[in-house]
């Protein structure tokens, strides 16, 4: 079964086809680890009336963390040989969260995870499911001894542990309608699962030998049932509550069909040869091939076929030699088997070495002058501390008055493409003493886009709420100018790959001008910036750091998204008051940008503007804004 998993765990990263679903792997996982962990600890709690806690968690340290530990700090020198200081800033926290089984939490908060497509994931974010499970490991043992002390029957403990398993599915359930990257990472969103896996356990084998038949099917039934789910698990179905109940269902017929059943056609198929092996070698194929295809695609900038079947390869070779050279060594010695105090004291030690290691190469890191210049660069973010912000509902809107009592007012609406320009045009109210009000919304932009939010499903209905909140507002300030623009790229609907296209941009756009065209004196639409297609702060890090990266100048011709331009300006024809602001040759030089001029850098990742750079447009931009109007 833990064959069967991290296949079709790798399968899944691979991208392999007809089993991109492949991510039940790791659901099969927790399952099989519940029936295993609390079939062990029943049987101890049988033959000795106790659990040695002691031993428990020494065991599962051998079995854990020396492998975890190789892999982590392969990865930490790996991108301190290929990576940018900012780059490998960020993989050092998600090396302390990961040696201190916390990644599960620290992903669920953090954008470089599986839910945020455009920024590339972290090589060991799929270290949370390792924190999952160790956390199950801490709380498991000490729930079976609570049972075991207040003498619970077998069917107490079944209803208790249904009970729980019960509650979990719930909590998952509520999670994945709020956030589906808690409800993939929490461990309370996940304890269903090992729960599942723990009622298994609980089925008398009397019971499964009895119906042997009954169990053959199941079996079957069950290989099945994983492989149509791993088939229908796919990115446009992302995580339904009915298959990964089917999938918990499916695993515990076929690990208990080997139980009634041992020569029946599933449990003969699990034990072939060539499967016990890459069972054995599973958690450190698990380990190593996530990183081993990230850092592979950042490096050669590639996704090819034979690049990922070769990554394959790679992993599982360094999966056996790990499972031969650390592994089982460590696992199985016999000084640290009889004294698990020592092995708990070796890891603990561990531990802290490699937290000062980290620490020491994080000062190295900061106190460079390559890290210090772009992590600025990187922070350098539209502010509005100073202005005077206030929510209602989802609208919050951030105020700067040029006087008391201002000849002109300006309003800024739009998502964060619209925020990017906050230091130019603030720079013109105060320079001109007119009111300048912000209504920003990350993601959403002033015309209605139905795209595909994954993180949160429901931020569309967010976004129109926001929108309607947002134009009603304006309608009661009837401001003098309305400035508005957006990301021209936002992904279609449907989880499916591809881009919103021009025809919708221009419906959108003009029912976006007509609305705001009676509700101010005048619109002025600012056309999208630039598009890298790389993160300029840590390419430019990463070239000075160690000239590993080009950071190659952008065409205009392909950097502008010029059929949405154009679809934009032909949806306010007619509309005498809506204007169309074009600052590309302000951005480019000529027909190429570069992603630093003179010493600043012009863009903070890959499609927003630094404020620094922002405010030396203020000046054609003002000029750009007042062609045309009566003020």
């Amino acid at each position: 079964m833990r064959a069967l998993a991290i296949a079709l765990v790798v399968a899944y990263h691979a991208d392999v086809p007809f089993l991109r679903g492949g991510v039940i792997g790791v659901d099969v996982f927790f399952i099989v680890s519940g029936y295993l962990i609390t079939s062990l600890l029943s049987r101890e709690l049988e033959v000795s009336g106790g659990i040695n806690l002691i031993q428990f968690y020494a065991r599962r340290v051998r079995r854990l963390l020396p492998a975890a530990t190789l892999v982590v700090i392969a990865v930490c020198i790996a991108e301190a040989i290929l990576a940018s200081p900012l780059i490998q800033h960020r993989v050092l926290k998600d090396a302390v969260a990961t040696m201190l089984y916390a990644s599960n939490i620290y992903f669920s908060h953090n954008k470089r995870n599986y839910f945020f497509p455009g920024i590339p994931p972290s090589p060991l974010i799929h270290t949370w499911s390792l924190a999952v499970e160790e956390q199950f490991y801490i709380v498991w043992p000490i729930f079976l001894l609570v049972l075991a002390r207040f003498r619970a029957s077998a069917k107490l403990k079944v209803l208790a542990l249904a009970s729980i398993t019960a509650i979990s599915f719930v909590i998952f359930l509520w999670l994945m309608s709020i956030s589906e990257s808690r409800a993939y990472f929490l461990s309370p969103a996940r304890a269903w699962e090992f729960g599942a896996g723990g009622l298994a356990s609980f089925v008398p084998v009397a019971t499964l030998k009895r119906n042997r038949d009954l169990c053959a099917w199941a079996g079957v039934s069950g290989l099945l049932a994983l492989m149509l789910a791993a088939a229908l698990m796919t990115p446009a179905v992302r995580f339904p509550a009915n298959v990964l109940a089917m999938v918990a269902v499916a695993t515990a017929a076929v690990l208990l069909s080997g139980v009634g059943a041992p020569s029946s056609l599933a449990p003969r198929l699990l034990t072939l040869r060539p499967l016990q092996w890459v069972g054995a070698i599973s958690y450190s194929l698990y380990l190593w091939h996530w990183p081993v295809l990230t850092i592979a695609k950042y490096v050669l900038s590639s996704d090819s076929v034979e690049l990922r079947t070769g990554c394959t390869i790679v992993s599982v070779l360094l999966a056996g030699i790990t499972y031969v050279v650390i592994e089982n060594p460590i696992r199985h010695n016999t000084r640290l088997k009889s004294k698990p105090v020592l092995t708990l004291g070796i890891a603990a030690a561990s531990i802290v070495t490699c937290m000062v290691g980290f620490a020491g190469w994080r000062s190295v890191l900061v106190h460079s002058a390559q890290y210090r210049k772009f992590q600025q660069v990187a922070e350098d973010v539209p502010s509005y501390d100073d202005l005077n912000c206030k929510a209602e509902s989802l609208l919050r809107m951030c105020v700067l008055d040029g006087s008391s009592d201002p000849a002109f007012t300006m309003v800024l609406f739009g998502d964060s493409h619209a925020a990017q320009w906050l230091q130019p045009v603030r720079e013109i109210a105060e320079t001109q003493h007119w009111k300048l009000v912000t209504m920003i919304r990350v993601g959403c932009p002033p015309m209605r886009i139905i795209s595909y939010r994954g993180e949160n499903p429901e931020e569309n209905g967010l976004c129109d709420q926001w929108r309607a909140l947002a134009m009603a507002k304006i309608r009661e300030m009837h401001p003098d100018m309305v400035i508005l623009t957006s990301s021209s790229i936002y992904p279609r609907p449907g989880k499916t790959p591809g881009l919103i296209d021009a025809a919708e941009w221009e419906h959108s756009s003009h029912d976006a001008f007509l609305a705001l065209a009676g509700a101010a004196r005048e619109i002025r639409f600012l056309r999208d910036t630039p598009h890298f297609d790389y993160d300029v702060v840590s390419c430019l890090a990463q070239r000075e750091w160690n000239g590993r990266a080009t950071c190659d100048s952008l065409l205009r011709s392909k950097a502008l998204n010029s059929d949405i331009y154009e679809a934009e300006v032909r949806a306010g024809a007619g509309l005498g008051n809506v204007r169309f602001v074009d600052m590309s040759d302000a951005i480019f030089d000529g027909d190429r940008l570069v992603p630093e001029r003179n010493g600043v850098v012009l863009f903070m990742d890959g499609d927003h503007m630094a404020q620094r750079f922002a405010g030396t447009l203020a000046d054609e931009l003002e000029r750009q804004l007042l062609a045309g109007s009566s003020q």
